[in-house]
């Protein structure tokens, strides 16, 4: 992605967020240009079960778990442009339409990130945030230790603050950061703000041939282990446990569905900060096959939710503290010009911009992160981890004052 902006794309963004206008902005793995989608009403496709998504095309956001605060919706493509130089061309025509409402935002103020301040300091917060989080460890880690569950994952998030926050060269930031990542920025009234850049693949196909992963596992990538692709014996039981248990659910999945399964894997990916453990499998599917019924078996994988499944699913939404939304949801271009790529939301962060009316330049983030937690799993460790990951997200967010 190249080329010189003489408008800035950062107002034209915040304007549209402002306006509620529902668009996604992606850059897919291993692709050099971004995509943007656009719908002209507010009125998107909502879902509300898995076997519907056959029938639609656009780009999918879907939650963790279906909530009415937390839909499953499709924003259709009335418009769809791909490339940079097309995008940002037409980002400035629409800045000049007369129909458009700039918003206000002050470039020259000082950025900066820090914690939110509630009521007390930072230190204090991020205390309170630790708590919360060791509560529920305690609470998964008795239910794992009474052989309720192999696994079970555990969600954080931390809070930021952003003096101004620069949507769009974030966006642009995380696709020079992250080449073999699916970038994202998502916008509409019902999901909120979302920027993301996430290295698993739920479903990717054309026509009959589709393919999936299975991610887990987590060291950073300036470890030794992480050096050598094919090299796991750096890697703890439980990582590699853990992985076994994802890439068997996977299997056990795509059997009905699919012909001709081929694996490949374990491997290291790298994925930014960290990097995983991945087995990647290609199929065949079934002439007779839903798609979104396979989407909805997926979903969610044992990689963000834990196993058995759906007892896993029931008691993280009961037990965990925070709610997701849509981190460890799926996102992606669904059934456009005849390919679906759908992706696991993870390294994402929930922006929360003030409406014009406030008169207040701050925006709010919420950094997500999870890990998978077994037997083994020590909480001071798991806790770290889910702070190596936000990183991916976070050092991705542009800085104005160096020009990004």
């Amino acid at each position: 992605m190249s080329g010189k902006i003489n408008f800035d794309v950062d107002h034209v963004i915040a304007s549209l967020i402002a306006q509620d206008q529902p668009f996604a902005l992606y850059r897919l793995p291993n692709e050099t240009e971004p995509c943007l989608i656009m719908q002209d009403d507010m009125n998107l496709v909502e879902c509300q079960s898995y076997d519907e998504l056959g029938g639609c095309s656009g780009f999918l956001m879907a939650p963790f778990a279906l909530s009415k605060d937390a839909p499953m919706v499709v924003l259709k493509a009335d418009k769809y442009i791909c490339g940079f130089s097309a995008i940002t061309d037409f980002f400035q025509e629409l800045s000049l339409s007369p129909a458009f409402s700039a918003y206000s935002s002050d470039t020259s103020a000082k950025n900066c990130a820090e914690e939110v301040i509630f009521e007390g300091s930072n230190e204090s917060l991020w205390q309170e945030q630790q708590q919360c989080y060791q509560a529920d460890f305690a609470t998964f880690h008795e239910a794992l230790n009474e052989h309720r569950f192999d696994k079970l994952v555990l969600a954080t998030r931390r809070a930021f603050i952003y003096q101004p926050f620069k949507a769009f060269a974030s966006f642009m930031k995380a696709c020079k950061l992250y080449p073999k990542m699916m970038v994202s920025l998502v916008h509409s009234a019902k999901t909120g703000t979302w920027l993301g850049a996430t290295p698993e693949i739920l479903l990717k196909g054309q026509g009959k041939s589709y393919q999936t992963m299975s991610l887990a596992g987590t060291m950073l990538s300036s470890d030794e282990a992480c050096q050598n692709p094919n090299d796991l014996s750096g890697w703890s039981d439980k990582d590699r446990l853990e992985q076994e248990y994802v890439t068997t659910y996977i299997e056990d999945v795509i059997k009905p569905y699919a012909l001709d399964i081929k694996e490949q894997g374990p491997y290291i990916a790298m994925a930014g900060p960290v990097c995983h453990l991945r087995t990647d499998f290609e199929f065949t599917i079934k002439e007779d096959a839903v798609i979104g019924s396979l989407i909805g078996k997926l979903h969610p994988t044992p990689a963000v939710c834990g196993l058995p499944k759906e007892e896993a699913y029931q008691f993280i939404v009961e037990s965990e503290s925070i709610n997701r939304r849509y981190y460890s949801g799926m996102l992606g271009p669904i059934n456009l010009e005849g390919q679906s790529q759908i992706f696991v939301n993870l390294r994402c962060m929930e922006v929360k911009f003030p409406k014009p009316s406030e008169n207040n330049e701050k925006v709010l983030a919420l950094a997500y992160a999870g890990g998978g937690n077994l037997r083994q799993s020590q909480c001071h460790l798991e806790l770290q981890e889910a702070c190596n990951k936000m990183r991916a997200i976070c050092s991705a967010i542009a800085d104005p004052t160096k020009g990004e």
